[in-house]
């Protein structure tokens, strides 16, 4: 598990979230190229780390979000690498419950400008027998987060 999101804010149906991708994480593209580009799959794992937290949160009981689908993707701009020095918005809001499923609608700005957006569904489970230590990993990541917010 990498975890590039720095700090968290749930706020209502919404959560917003910071993070930074290092330069050393990898490159895509032509490796002789001056630029090279964030992955969109690495785009839409920060929105699934954005928008999981926010869907667990509003969910009436303990329920655990797992990505299941990610519906109309779009990659509008492309995002350079290092972005070490540019801070990824990432925004969710919780759209609507299906079918034991919860839908958000999460995007990513880099200084305003959109970035990556999709429709994320994610399948809600409970606790089950031997998921305490990633539970309990998760708790702690997630708090972590929320501290930051609060500390910038």
């Amino acid at each position: 598990m990498f975890a590039l999101i720095q700090a968290l804010r749930l706020e209502g149906a919404c959560a917003r979230a910071r993070a930074q991708v290092p330069g050393s994480f990898g490159r895509l593209g032509d490796p002789a190229a001056e630029t090279s580009w964030v992955p969109g799959t690495l785009l839409l794992e920060l929105m699934a780390q954005t928008a999981g937290p926010l869907l667990e949160e509003l969910h009436a009981e303990p329920r655990w979000a797992v990505l299941g689908l990610v519906r109309a993707a779009r990659f509008p701009a492309p995002t350079p690498l290092p972005a070490e020095g540019v801070t990824l918005e990432v925004l969710a809001e919780q759209l609507r419950w299906e079918h034991g499923s919860g839908v958000a609608r999460a995007w990513v700005e880099v200084a305003g400008e959109l970035r990556a957006q999709a429709e994320l569904v994610f399948s809600l489970q409970p606790p089950a027998p031997g998921w305490e230590a990633a539970i309990a990993a998760r708790d702690a990541r997630v708090a972590r987060w929320l501290a930051a917010w609060e500390g910038a």
